[in-house]
């Protein structure tokens, strides 16, 4: 039973946060897991966020920055570096460190370091973590909260040759200690929230009866911005920020820009982020003639004012990321609603739905640029559309994706009795 609305912070708790991926403070703007924290103890409760000392984002090692009191306690857990994110030795740092996060836990406790938590709030993925939250369990008597983040191990099929059906069948067979994972994630925890309706309808799937709660990728929305319309001599300005990998098209989206600018249309690109991808990427814009007169520009991983500043100049961004990627939301539809910006998504998903209930963006098909060029030239021709849109895309921040509403309840549905 919930807790009557306005009392969740009455009883301090001890609650551990364990996800490793996330960007910690000073790498970058706070994400789900800093933001989270940041909540929590800023309601009394005693927040310790287990992560780990390699940066899954940056790809590179990391310490807990010097200088500043936080407000919670970040410990960082020793694991193994990985260059890609599809591969064995990214599973193995996972394993690294949910087997530190044991290892450690247990020693600090016991030693009179660190006292037991009283609730254990676990993001999937990594798988492993799920099974040392509920060996905590079983040793503290601690609550364990499964957040979804991810479709572990769906997502991993799409890198398995042949056809779909084909992928289905080896991904039962092969990744069939992964999936007994997640399952008995979501059948064993006590409680579950996800960043996505989709997420939690595979908890679901996967046989969970306990409470569930929604909470999307969110974002300081801030106020209002000026609803986005083009300039009869402007340039339409499109946006991407993010990670440049495989799961995001972004050479389809090089290409699109390089065609609409050959049939008549002055659009531009802007890219802020990076990845293993990178340097392909620049090749590709050089190749396509749009670096050297700046139709195409890489920003590289910018600062959250920097960030703010080129949303804020742009006309609409972009999510080009494979729909079998399983994800029903990412993070950058946060920041481009709460800008004001319509989206050009083949993502399709959850993300196609509330565009399509908001009228916030409009789709085109995954690796298919003459599609994307056609949905360039819906904002290029049509000004009273990328104006009802943009205004329509921060209705949807507002109604979806602000944190400081959304976290809050986030933060009571974890701790309620």
């Amino acid at each position: 039973m919930s807790r009557p609305a306005g009392r969740w912070k009455e009883t301090p708790v001890r609650v551990w946060i364990c996800n490793p991926f996330d960007d910690i403070p000073g790498e970058g703007p706070p994400l789900r897991y800093h933001t989270l924290c940041r909540v929590m103890a800023g309601a009394g409760h005693e927040v310790t966020w287990w992560s780990a000392g390699f940066s899954h984002r940056r790809k590179a090692r990391r310490a807990v920055p010097s200088g500043g009191d936080l407000p919670f306690a970040l410990r960082l857990l020793p694991v193994r570096p990985y260059a890609r994110n599809v591969g064995m030795a990214r599973f193995l740092s996972h394993r690294d460190y949910a087997r530190a996060l044991w290892r450690t836990a247990r020693a600090e406790v016991a030693a009179g370091r660190t006292a037991p938590p009283e609730c254990v709030f676990v993001s999937l993925p990594p798988l492993d973590t799920a099974g040392v939250a509920r060996r905590l369990r079983r040793t503290f008597g601690c609550r364990v909260v499964v957040d979804v983040m991810d479709a572990w191990p769906e997502t991993f099929e799409r890198v398995l040759p042949g056809p779909p059906g084909l992928r289905r069948l080896a991904g039962a067979v092969l990744l069939a200690p992964l999936y007994r994972a997640a399952r008995r994630a979501c059948r064993e925890a006590d409680r579950i929230s996800a960043a996505s309706r989709a997420y939690l309808d595979l908890a679901r799937r996967y046989g969970a009866t306990v409470p569930l709660h929604l909470c999307y990728h969110c974002m300081e929305i801030g106020p209002p911005p000026l609803v986005r319309t083009r300039g009869s001599k402007e340039p339409l300005r499109l946006v991407y920020i993010g990670a440049m990998e495989r799961t995001y098209d972004l050479e389809t989206l090089l290409l699109a820009v390089a065609d609409a600018r050959s049939g008549g249309m002055d659009v531009t690109l802007d890219l802020a982020g990076g990845g293993t991808l990178e340097a392909g990427l620049r090749n590709l814009g050089q190749a396509l003639g749009l670096m050297d007169a700046g139709h195409a520009r890489f920003h590289g991983l910018l600062d959250r004012s920097a960030l703010d500043a080129l949303l804020g100049g742009a006309h609409a961004g972009v999510v080009p990321m494979d729909p079998a990627s399983g994800v029903g939301v990412p993070y950058k539809a946060a920041d481009y609603a709460a800008a004001g910006l319509p989206m050009l998504s083949c993502l399709g998903n959850e993300l196609g739905d509330l565009l399509e209930e908001f009228r916030a963006g409009t789709p085109y098909a995954f690796r298919d640029a003459p599609s994307l060029v056609a949905a360039m030239r819906a904002y290029y021709d049509d000004n009273d559309r990328l104006g009802e849109h943009s205004a329509a895309a921060r209705t949807l921040a507002e109604a979806r994706f602000d944190r400081a509403r959304e976290y809050p309840k986030l933060a009571e549905f974890i701790v309620a009795p």
